[in-house]
């Protein structure tokens, strides 16, 4: 009995042995395939980790290319801004110029305007000149008249010229024209016209001609009296 005991003891303690050889002798292939399986996956890790930096290498010498590129692309367009910045004010000077032209045109309308009141006014002017140059140009004719008439009065002299010579424009009617149209026939004083006969005043009046009828219209025979008279005190 206590034989068989032993027997069954000892089958207990070997199976106990057995089972935790078996169950260590797993323990340890899982470990094993486990530490495979983490060498593995760091295997890969490492594999993609160089590729990653070799990625990374390539990106970075990509983005130092972009980097230059980037200067020479920055130093071209200042480049050209400095070629533009004439062409711009150019541009702006030109625009000015339109704006100002704009205004000009603008304004064409009342500068029209303008112009049609400055024609008719140098119209208006225009008449009024020729009306002046053929009033001056009768004027003109009127005084060669007068001066071709003194002509004709200076060789005919009617009368002895006395020593004295009174102001005759002093008489109503007789001007400096007349006067010295009087004073070349010979008639220098008050004395002299006041003494006119109806034959003397006669003969004047035909030597003055544009001035005929002066003597009797204006009285210049009363006229000479009173200034007579009023020079030297006396009557003619």
């Amino acid at each position: 009995m206590l034989y068989l005991i032993g027997q069954i003891s000892l089958c207990l303690i070997i199976a106990v042995l057995l089972g935790a050889a078996i169950g260590w002798g797993l323990r340890g292939m899982r470990c094993r395939a486990r530490e495979d399986d983490l060498t593995a996956g760091l295997e890969g890790k490492d594999t993609a980790l160089k590729s990653a930096e070799k990625k990374v290498i390539v990106l970075a010498t990509s983005l130092s290319d972009l980097r230059n590129e980037l200067v020479h692309t920055t130093l071209r367009l200042q480049k050209r801004v400095d070629e533009l910045e004439p062409l711009i004010k150019t541009v702006a000077d030109r625009e000015n110029q339109i704006s100002i032209m704009r205004s000009k045109v603008s304004m064409l309308p009342f500068l029209q305007e303008q112009v049609e009141t400055a024609n008719t006014e140098c119209e208006r002017l225009q008449n009024e000149l020729q009306l002046v140059t053929d009033m001056k140009v009768g004027e003109i004719s009127r005084l060669r008249k007068q001066v071709s008439e003194l002509e004709r009065v200076r060789e005919k002299k009617l009368f002895e010229t006395p020593d004295e010579k009174d102001d005759l424009k002093k008489i109503s009617g007789i001007g400096q024209v007349l006067e010295q149209m009087l004073n070349r026939i010979g008639i220098t004083t008050f004395q002299q016209i006041a003494r006119f006969t109806e034959q003397d005043a006669k003969q004047v009046d035909d030597a003055l001609q544009v001035f005929q009828g002066r003597i009797v219209r204006d009285n210049w025979i009363g006229g000479a009296q009173m200034e007579y008279q009023k020079k030297y005190g006396k009557s003619v």
